[in-house]
């Protein structure tokens, strides 16, 4: 049995991708899909056994980072069925919306959703980690100039021909993440703890940059995957030679980054400021009680 938790063929992008995005105070689906060992989709049984337990098993646990409970349900066994928040699409395909809560989406953040599924009483139990980005519109306003930054050529992510050269808005929301601790890395220590901290408005440029590296870095890992060279076939001979080119590329960026970012980050560190004064204490008033008429003390006081 197999589970694959993700968001539908609908968007375009891969199920197997495991990461969702749900921008802040909307709704969207939060699907599973489940198949057997040939491929095919299958449902989880409804039935119960003699002994009074379930044949099937399919509960669903969300929480955050904090592992705070925002809820669980199980769509069997559920005694209420109407009251099920996780619904049957179709053969194998099952559904939670979130957001139909009042809350679940109304901050920022980590979501991970922890499926348990179970066909009938003889099948193993599986379990799918799907991980749900709530993201604002002032990220997802960003989603459009890092496309255009790493992805200038036609690339898909088409799950039917198991290709996956493009990129897509899921992928795009953790590149800049990525980026983001990547400039909380450099020194100074001025710190953005999450995007929207971010002051995109003056230097969103400088976060594109870094996240272009963050992408660019996972494209060449791919390109040491698959390049080619000197391969031959009946006297043909051919070389698919990525990485190389995209090393050098990447070398140059980090350089620029190694400069840029400690610069722009200078921009948002205070100056401090330090204020001294002199005390005086037992030990220099008995000194000064000791000293003889007009002896100097450079700087401080003069006794007489």
């Amino acid at each position: 049995m197999q589970l694959q938790s993700g968001i539908g063929a609908g968007d375009n992008t891969s199920p197997r991708d495991f990461v969702e995005i749900i921008k802040v105070n909307s709704k969207r689906r939060v699907d599973l899909e489940i198949l057997d060992n040939d491929g095919e989709f299958i449902d989880i049984s409804e039935a119960t056994l003699p002994t009074g337990e379930p044949d099937g098993l399919l509960e669903l646990s969300l929480t955050s980072l904090g592992e705070t409970e925002v809820f669980s349900e199980s769509y069997w066994p559920n005694p209420v069925p109407s009251s099920r928040r996780i619904q049957k699409l179709s053969t194998g395909n099952y559904y939670v919306t979130l957001g139909d809560e009042d809350n679940e989406t109304s901050e920022t953040g980590t979501y991970v959703a922890n499926w348990t599924a179970r066909i009938n009483a003889t099948s193993e139990e599986m379990y799918s980690t799907g991980v749900i980005e709530v993201v604002s519109s002032r990220i997802l306003s960003l989603l459009p100039r890092l496309r255009l930054q790493i992805d200038r050529s036609w690339k898909l992510v088409d799950l039917s021909a198991a290709c996956f050269l493009g990129v897509t808005n899921a992928m795009l929301v953790l590149f800049l993440r990525s980026a983001l601790e990547m400039i909380n890395g450099y020194q100074p220590s001025a710190q953005f703890y999450n995007l929207d901290a971010f002051p995109i408005e003056q230097y969103a440029e400088i976060l594109i940059k870094a996240a272009t590296y963050v992408a660019l870095e996972s494209q060449m890992l791919f390109a040491l995957d698959t390049d080619v060279q000197g391969y031959s076939v009946n006297g043909h001979s051919y070389q698919l030679l990525h990485q190389t080119p995209l090393a050098s590329y990447l070398g140059q960026l980090r350089a620029e980054l190694d400069s840029r970012v400690p610069k722009f980050k200078l921009h948002l560190v205070q100056s401090g400021t330090c204020k001294v004064s002199y005390n005086i204490g037992y030990a220099f008033s008995a000194l000064l009680s000791a000293s003889p008429y007009g002896a100097n003390f450079r700087g401080l006081y003069t006794s007489r």
